[in-house]
């Protein structure tokens, strides 16, 4: 009677070890499973995020860099240039009578016609270190490293060819098609400068383009 309790009592200790064995299986394939999810669901809300971010960098319209990334990577090679007492320049670009598109051809023109210049423009600046993005309505910006004064003057030049030549109609300009007037500043950042500076200095030598005629490329002073 002893050793059938024994043989009872061994099997039901054998029995209750290899549940507890089965059950802990369960429970690291159940930890598992859900660390493998976790972490899944994490790398999912990386993506999103990296999504929303570049998404809130680009402007809707034209697909190019909007005027929180244009401002952002500006002041970023600003304070590059200012460490290495190397130099920067900055282009700003306006469609010309870009208010008469809209007048007179209706909205949906005036945006085709934004879509079409940024296009434009990446293709001329893909050759150059450079960030192309939309300042505003129908003004662009232009952040150039690494290039001499003579350089970021013919780049501008370039780009003001490059619109000229997609004679895209317009009938209420004086040209007759769209056109582009720029302005160039190009500074060797100082300690204590901001890069407002360089902004002001292009919207200057904006304003003397159209003054002068539109359609044309103007240094700041």
């Amino acid at each position: 009677m002893a050793l059938v309790l024994v043989l009872i009592l061994t099997l039901y200790i054998y029995w209750r070890e290899r549940q507890l064995r089965m059950r802990e299986g369960q429970l690291v394939t159940l930890v598992e499973q859900r660390t493998g999810q976790l972490e899944r669901r994490g790398k999912e809300l990386n993506q999103m995020n990296e999504e929303l971010r570049r998404l809130s960098y680009r402007d809707t319209l034209t697909d190019i860099a909007n005027r929180r990334k244009l401002l952002e990577l500006l002041d970023i090679t600003w304070q590059d240039a200012q460490r290495k007492s190397t130099c920067i320049a900055f282009i700003l670009l306006d469609v010309d009578d870009f208010k008469a598109i809209n007048d007179n051809y209706g909205h949906i023109r005036g945006d085709e016609c934004l879509q079409l210049i940024a296009k434009q423009l990446e293709s001329s600046l893909k050759d150059t270190v450079s960030t192309l993005g939309r300042y505003g309505g129908e003004e662009f910006g232009i952040v150039l490293s690494d290039c001499n004064f003579e350089q970021a003057m013919k780049i501008a030049e370039k780009c003001r060819i490059e619109i000229e030549k997609l004679q895209l109609q317009h009938a209420f300009s004086t040209f007759g098609f769209v056109t582009m007037s720029l302005g160039v500043a190009y500074i060797c950042p100082k300690p204590g400068e901001t890069s407002d500076m360089l902004i002001a200095k292009a919207d200057s030598a904006l304003y003397l383009a159209k003054k002068n005629g539109k359609n044309r490329v103007e240094r700041a002073s």
